[in-house]
């Protein structure tokens, strides 16, 4: 397994997550 590939699994897997978390971020920051 090259690093290329790590780098888009690892891409592939955090993509959601760092959406899920803006969105978190942003709720948050509209509350204050």
């Amino acid at each position: 397994m090259h690093d290329h590939n790590i780098c888009f699994f690892l891409s592939k897997q955090l993509a959601p997550l760092f959406t899920k978390f803006k969105a978190f971020t942003m709720n948050v920051v509209s509350l204050f």
